[in-house]
């Protein structure tokens, strides 16, 4: 039976020789969780949106520069990242992926009336709340999007909405009877009962958390184990790709000559005109 969050907290303060730093211990935990969540990505904190594309121009401060069908489209306030490769939008069940890039390199992407298209490329803006995604070129028809993301679970106590499954609760994780989403429960003791020596000045503190030494069996190796053979990918074979946005289908990559493009092919080829007339 799983430990619930109230007594990994209770066992770790035991730990540690700090009984009555349950509070602390509380706060530890959910900062760990947090740690977690956003420095690994985990199969477990998969969530998928899905969209349609407006082919209506959205105003928005931060993107003047934009034509219909480009966005911004808000995406969950609990996005972090996207899962690679599962960002795509359908056309009568025919599946479009869609790359990502940076916003620098969207803001340089030619934006003019009539630019619309098939969208390939796909870009986030993270600072906006809630975050939001850009496409280019825009998107010519409404078509469904799909997007598969790293999300931000609650934190124990919270009182948020149920996320994958796991209900945070109302009361704090000291007291909480909830188990806590990440699964390794070996290494959330150690960790927190290492945090919590640290605090305390307690000497064996950096034997427990195993910081800076592999060969160390403390928390860090617990996690080290545990990541390398995390999610269901396992049984597959892992290949090398190369970046779609250089080596991909060639419509992709070609000059855009039937709005801006033309303006370089005539000043190329005006000495050959020039040598004809002659």
């Amino acid at each position: 039976m799983p430990l619930s969050s109230a007594q990994i907290v209770a066992r770790a303060c035991a730990t540690a020789h700090v009984p009555g730093w349950t509070s602390q211990g509380g706060q530890y935990l959910n900062a760990i969780l947090s740690d977690l969540n956003q420095t690994y990505d985990l199969d477990l904190t998969k969530g998928t949106f899905n969209f349609v594309f407006n082919v209506g121009l959205v105003a928005n401060p931060n993107f003047p520069n934009i034509t219909a069908g480009s966005g911004p489209y808000p995406l969950p306030a609990t996005f972090l990242r996207c899962v690679k490769d599962e960002v795509m939008w359908f056309n009568q069940g025919v599946p479009y992926p869609m790359i990502p890039c940076d916003l620098s390199e969207f803001d340089w992407m030619v934006q003019q009336a009539g630019n619309q298209a098939y969208p390939y490329l796909f870009a986030t803006d993270v600072s906006q709340k809630p975050p939001v995604a850009v496409v280019w070129p825009g998107a010519s028809g409404a078509f469904p999007v799909m997007v598969r993301y790293y999300q931000q679970m609650p934190d124990i106590g919270s009182g948020g909405l149920t996320v994958n499954g796991f209900s945070p609760g109302i009361l704090p994780p000291e007291q909480s009877p909830v188990i806590p989403w990440f699964p390794n429960q070996r290494y959330l003791l150690k960790q927190l009962a290492g945090m919590l020596m640290e605090e305390a000045d307690d000497q064996r503190a950096q034997t427990w958390l195993g910081d800076g030494n592999p060969d160390n069996p403390g928390a860090q190796a617990v996690l080290r184990h545990y990541l390398q053979m995390k999610d269901d990918s396992g049984n597959r074979a892992k290949r090398v790709e190369l970046d779609r946005r250089r080596f991909s289908r060639p419509f992709n990559s070609l000059p855009n000559t039937k709005k801006v493009g033309w303006v370089y092919l005539l000043f190329a080829f005006l000495p050959a005109l020039h040598y004809l007339a002659c």
